[in-house]
């Protein structure tokens, strides 16, 4: 009887079903019919938009194209003071190679003489500058009317960079601080515009220039040091604390000093919840195959449906590994100095210095931060991978210039040498976690003719540096003794207690 009972209440819930997706369906069709017209509107304004070259100052869409006009208001703001010179200056843009995280465009002002002139056939605005004469691009640029305009994350339409700020742990505000006032001391371009919320920046366009490679970052130490020496000893805490009480509508009480763990932990979180996603039931799509294939370590072209995606996971010593890296922070964090804190750029690389005839520059401070001088000459030896010779040669340059790294260079060498090479790991730990979190978020990809990095994706990027700080820290007993030495330091007992919380 019960049974009986039971499959006819499993009928009767059927019905039910079938009525209500009846209704609900009923309901739709309804709603549709009395949007339709709104609907067919709105298709047609897009196509007219996407179809016809020059409506409203937008042309036909590449992704580059529709990224620049979809700012075209910002970048006309941004470029006030060129207006009103007696002649019209259209806005040209041409796509720029090198970057990891971000989308680079330059941007050009020219006048109708020069369009016809120098492209004659180049349609807009704003139209691509590309094939545009080399002779008017340089008049353009001797007269300061080139920028760069940088977009946050990909080149899409739909950017998700307040995840992609979330995820990294960064500080729009800090980075435009840091960026103008390395401009004051003369090491970095002039920063035009920036908009936070947007993800964009638009500076100056630093005329005949390109990026240095792997092997300059050690033959041309002479050259990039004194570079980083004046941000140090140029940019102060108090100053960037000023800055941004002037600029920012956030009244900022504190500045939370710059931490590789802290990043690091920022991003496993964002990695997990993305891989969790991934792990889930459902049709997989292209996008999430170009994500998944070096993930799980297999050439998948077929059988998408019957793979196992519960493998779509970190490898099993990275929790290992962030229990360890904690101890090295903190024996770290309880030598640091607050009075001694300088601006980091952190992520000195070879794409982020520019070479031109007379001079270096230094560019891009979006991982930039606040924190011990030390952890920038970390960052540089994480980022070129260098051996541990040429480390030595590293710290010895430094301190020939560095007054205070100097000091300790003469005074304490040991425990210098130790500091460093937990920095060094730490700096690498999070590294490795960029890579995870850039694979997961971006559809931005390694350039396979450019000379740095070396991998071909950014999941073996990130696999790259974990293993290596695995085997260069868990695995190894010199560091171990290292990190003995840190922790053993003597320091002031009130110090070492706000190191801890």
């Amino acid at each position: 009887e019960l049974e009986e009972r039971f499959e006819k209440s499993l009928q009767e819930l059927e019905k039910l079903r079938a009525e209500e997706a009846g209704d609900a369906l009923y309901g739709r069709l309804r709603n549709l019919a009395l949007f339709a017209p709104l609907i067919v509107l709105l298709v047609g304004c897009v196509g007219l938009v996407y179809f016809q070259p020059g409506l409203i100052g937008i042309g036909p869409r590449s992704p580059p194209a529709w990224t620049v006009a979809q700012r075209m208001p910002h970048i006309r703001h941004s470029v006030q003071e060129w207006k009103g010179r007696g002649e019209q200056l259209e806005i040209g843009w041409r796509a720029v190679s090198g970057g990891l995280s971000n989308t680079n465009y330059a941007i050009g002002l020219f006048t109708a003489s020069e369009l016809e002139e120098g492209c004659a056939y180049c349609k807009g605005p704003p139209f691509d500058m590309s094939a545009m004469d080399s002779e008017v691009l340089e008049r353009a640029c001797e007269e300061k009317r080139m920028f760069i305009f940088r977009v946050a994350g990909d080149a899409g339409v739909s950017q998700r960079t307040s995840v992609y700020a979330t995820a990294h742990l960064l500080d729009r505000g800090m980075e435009s601080a840091i960026a103008e006032l390395a401009h004051a001391t003369g090491i970095a371009p002039a920063v035009y515009d920036y908009k936070a919320a947007a993800g964009f920046m638009l500076t100056e366009y630093v005329c005949r220039s390109s990026t240095l490679t792997p092997s300059d970052m050690l033959t041309r130490l002479p050259d990039i040091l004194p570079l980083v020496h004046r941000l140090h000893n140029s940019v102060s805490w108090q100053s960037i604390r000023d800055h941004l009480t002037k600029t920012s509508t956030v009244i900022r009480e504190n500045l939370v000093p710059y931490s590789p763990l802290n990043r690091a932990v920022a991003r496993l979180a964002f990695v997990n919840s993305e891989l969790a996603k991934l792990r889930l039931h459902g049709n997989i799509k292209e996008k999430q195959k170009a994500i998944l294939r070096p993930i799980l370590g297999e050439e998948l072209e077929n059988g998408w449906e019957d793979i196992d995606r519960s493998r779509a996971a970190l490898p099993e010593f990275i929790l290992e590994l962030f229990e360890f890296m904690a101890d090295v922070d903190k024996a770290v964090r309880r030598l640091e100095v607050e009075e001694d804190f300088v601006a980091l750029h952190c992520d000195i690389t070879p794409l982020n210095i520019l070479s031109t005839e007379q001079r270096l520059w230094l560019v891009d401070y979006e991982y930039s931060g606040v924190g011990d001088r030390a952890y920038d000459l970390a960052n540089y030896a994480c980022m070129n991978e260098l051996s541990e010779e040429k480390e030595l040669t590293l710290l010895e340059s430094y301190a020939a210039v560095d007054e205070l790294f100097g000091r300790e260079w003469a005074t304490a060498r040991e425990m210098v040498l130790a500091r460093h090479s937990a920095m060094r790991q730490l700096t690498s730990f999070q590294e490795g976690m960029w890579g995870f979190t850039q694979h997961l978020s971006s559809s931005l990809a390694i350039d396979p003719d450019a000379d740095w990095p070396p991998q071909d994706n950014f999941w073996d990027y990130g696999i790259h540096y974990l293993r290596d700080v695995y085997e260069s820290t868990v695995a190894s007993p010199s560091f171990s003794r290292q990190l003995l030495l840190l922790q053993r330091h003597p320091i002031a007992a009130a110090t070492e207690e706000s190191a801890s919380e």
